[in-house]
This record gives C-alpha cells, structure tokens and sequence, in this order.
C-alpha cells in the first residue's frame, strides 16, 4: 500500500475536518486512491470495454442498445486485388545482370598500406625526377599505378562519383604534369613507358564491374602521349595504342554496348589528335565497320561507329584496295530501315572521309540529297517531332564545318563536303538547296513546299543514267519519293 501524508489547514483538526460534508468526500476520495491500485497501461487496455468498479462493487452494467432493423448489415472487406494492385500485364523488371553487383577487388590490404609509405616518391618521380630506367624506379611506378587503377574495383570506391574522382586522380592529377621536370626531347620517351604501363594494367579492370569497365574505357581514351606545352614547343598527341584493348572491347560479345558507346567515343578521340599508323588505322576501321553492320545494334552505339569512320584516314582497304568506309557509310545512308539518325549521322561522316578517285561523288551526293527529301517529306507531315533538328543539323554538317577542330582525318582540310576538293563541284549545286530547309527546322518552322520541289528537281535532273542496253528495272540508289526509314 502506498503512504500519504495528509495535509490539514492549521487550526484545523482531522475530526473537525471529518465532520464537513466536502472534508468527507476529499477523504473518500483519498482512501479509495490508496487502496485502489493504479492499473498498468497493458490491463488498462485490456479492460476498456469491462464495467468499472468503486470500492471494489461492480458498477451497474450500461443498458443495451436497440438494433434498428431498417439498418443494413455491414459489407464484408473486399478482396484484395489480383497481383498486388498491378496491371494484369504487368512484369517486373529483371534482376541486375551479374556485372552490375559484381564485387572483385584487386587491390590488397598492404598493397592500400604500401601506398602511404610510397605516395610522395610516385608523385615526384611522375613528374620526372628520375628517367624511370633503374628497376627500382620501374618497380614504384608499378606499384602507384596499381593502386591508382585498382582502388576502383573496392566496394566502397564503386559509387559512380566515387569512380570517376578515382579516375581523375590518374589522368587530370598524375598525368598533366608527368614529365614536367625533364627536357623537351625527353619527354615522349618517359610518357610513353607511364602510358605502356597504364594500358598493360587496365586490362583486368575490362572484366570488373560494369560501372569499372565504364571509367576504365574512358581513362584510355584520354591517355596523351604529349600534353600541349607552347613554351617548351610541345603540341598535343594522343597515345594511339590504347585503341588496342579498345577494339578488343568493341569486338567482344560478351561485353554491353553501354561500354562498346565509351569505348568507341574513347577511339574517336585517340584517333582524332594523333597520326595513327596504318596497321592500326586498318583494324580500327575494320573493327568498326563489322560492328556498324552487325544487326539488332542500338541506334546510338550506331552512330558512335560513323563517326569513329569519320575519324579514319584510309581510303581504301589495304588489302583489297577498295574504298571501304564509303561503302561502309554510303551503304547505311540508303537503309530505309535504319533510324534517321545513323543515316543522318553517316552523311555527316561522309563529309570528312577521304574520298578515293574510285569513290563515286555523283553516286555519294545523290544519296545525300535523297535522305534529305525523305526526311523533309516527313518533316511536313509531322514538324513539331524533335528529332529533326539533330539530323537536319548533321544534314548540314555533311558539308559544313563545325568548328575549327573539326579537320579531315589527315588534319589537312577543314570538314565538310564543301572543303573537299573531290566532292566541292557537286556540293556547290546541292548545299544552296539543303540550307533553306535547315533554316526552316532549326527555327520551328515547317519545310516550305517549293524548297522541297526544288530538291526533287535536282534529284530528277541528276537520276543515275542506265547503261547501255539496260532495261528500265535499274535499281536505283535510294528512294526519292518514300519516307521508309524516316522514324
């Protein structure tokens, strides 16, 4: 039982207070607390619904209610939906391919330890404090590089920001200033044994986690043989071998056109700020065109393809002698069944390629300005779609330079039909009708129908002449009329 002191107003007694009618009722109320135990929050609960008691006696039960009998039962709960809620057509997503979740680190515990001890004599001999000739020297550049590559296939490294910071420490940290302390004439020769090495130890990094392959393709892309240097006389070049492991991605079935888009926008620029040998130029192409033609590809990854052709200076195949990335470009700029913007894509790349005296500039102008009615025919009947503006542009492209970057593959010419000396004749007729319509779609507005007709006319009056004794079931190069392929 719990104890109460009990306070009394002085000069009062408990008798006299007793003997009050509202001192009476205060000391009721204060036996009944302390005899009356106070209930746990469980019991209380528990007897919500019980009829509550005084002093130990029961309290009158409440009196029943009356059912009315004009109220209608109560509905039973409804069924719970078939399959969750979800349409009945409805399928989850697949599950995460393996390389998605894949965890397979490749650097150690004292491998992560070694590097403390050796950070700054790597960070100095990188900028060139030594000739990296003695095998000790060779030894630490090893073991940095190691660690700057293989920290990224750590779990807790494989956040996509985490990732391209690791990367960043290699190419824009290590890599800017590597070389920075030897002579001119020096340089190359010391680069070249950082950039062997990188390409070397990237390999494993091809068969990590998607999110590794991805930074991984994309760190050989940016390997520079010489970093621009005006004062020293030293102009920029990139390391055209990495285009090697870079092909072997490309041609790989195993690995997804998501790292085959990286590794080829990593080809293009190699190949664009370098002077490639021959025997490489030949088995980028190569590797190139046989994916660009392989069936089923993602539009995109398409276009990466054209403009890693665009990038190539090979007239022809060295062993056929054949013009082959012309036919390779000039044969998807007739395909009615692929999307508008490889075809577009090709013509723009068609207007920095060599162009072999067997090359066939009538042939090559006319696919040209076929594409060109076929998608401004769409264009009229649909002109609000978004895609017009990128393939009109690179409609436009196809005879205009971008910028000033924007060179033929032997760096020699400006891009762009027009500055082709091979193609300039032709394109001087046909680029006056082609602007007109580009106007048009990059301000919004709807091709006009007499800029259309004089497309068609020039397509008329330059149709390819049947040869001699030729019936009149010539196949024709491509469609003037139709928009097949236009999507």
């Amino acid at each position: 039982m719990r104890q109460v002191r009990f306070w009394f107003p002085r000069g009062n007694s408990p008798a006299s207070l007793f003997l009050q009618p509202a001192g009476m009722v205060c000391f009721v109320l204060a036996f009944y607390c302390i005899t009356e135990p106070l209930p746990s929050s469980a019991q209380a609960r528990s007897t919500t619904n019980q009829p509550r008691t005084f002093g130990g006696r029961a309290a009158a039960p409440a009196p029943a209610q009356k059912k009315d009998a004009a109220t209608p039962p109560t509905a039973p709960d409804p069924e719970p939906a078939p399959n969750g809620g979800l349409p009945t057509d409805y399928k989850p997503p697949p599950a995460p391919p393996e390389m998605m979740t894949l965890e397979a680190p490749l650097l150690t515990e004292a491998q992560m330890e070694n590097w403390k001890k050796i950070k700054s004599r790597y960070s100095s001999m990188v900028r060139g404090s030594s000739d990296l000739t003695s095998a000790a020297d060779k030894q630490l550049l090893e073991e940095g590089l190691k660690y700057r590559l293989y920290i990224m296939t750590l779990k807790d490294q494989l956040d996509k920001r985490e990732l391209h910071d690791r990367r960043l420490e290699l190419t824009s940290t290590d890599l800017q200033t590597a070389g920075k302390l030897l002579k001119p004439q020096d340089v190359r020769k010391f680069r070249q044994t950082i950039c062997e090495a990188i390409v070397r130890l990237t390999e494993p990094l091809l068969k990590n986690n998607f999110y590794v392959r991805l930074q991984a393709v994309t760190l050989l892309g940016e390997l520079d043989l010489i970093v621009e240097d005006t004062p020293r006389n030293l102009k920029h070049e990139a390391y055209t071998p990495a285009c090697e492991p870079l092909v072997t991605v490309l041609l790989d079935p195993e690995q997804p056109e998501a790292v085959k888009i990286a590794a080829a926008r990593s080809i293009i620029r190699l190949m664009r700020y370098s002077q490639a040998p021959a025997e490489l130029r030949q088995k980028v192409a190569s590797a190139a065109i046989s994916e660009f033609n392989r069936p089923g590809t993602h539009f995109w990854y398409q276009m990466r393809l054209a403009e890693v052709l665009s990038t190539i200076d090979s007239p022809v195949d060295l062993s056929t002698r054949k013009p082959f990335i012309v036919t390779a470009l000039q044969n998807a700029l007739r395909d009615p069944k692929r999307d508008v913007r490889v075809r577009a894509e090709a013509a723009r790349s068609l207007g920095r390629v060599p162009l072999d005296p067997s090359v066939d500039i009538s042939s090559v102008m006319r696919d040209i300005m076929a594409l060109a009615q076929q998608m401004a025919a769409a264009q009229q009947q649909s002109p609000n779609q978004p895609i017009w503006k990128q393939v009109f542009f690179d409609l436009y492209l196809a005879f205009k330079q971008v910028d000033s970057n924007d060179r033929t593959p032997d760096k020699k010419s400006e891009g762009g039909l027009l500055n082709n000396p091979a193609a300039s004749t032709l394109a001087k007729q046909t680029y006056p009708i082609i602007v007109p319509m580009v106007n048009d779609v990059l301000n919004d507005r709807q091709i006009k129908a007499p800029d259309v007709q004089k497309l068609q006319e020039w397509l008329a009056q330059n149709a390819p002449k049947a040869p001699p004794g030729a019936g009149t079931s010539e196949a024709r190069p491509a469609s003037t009329s139709s928009t097949t392929g236009v999507k």
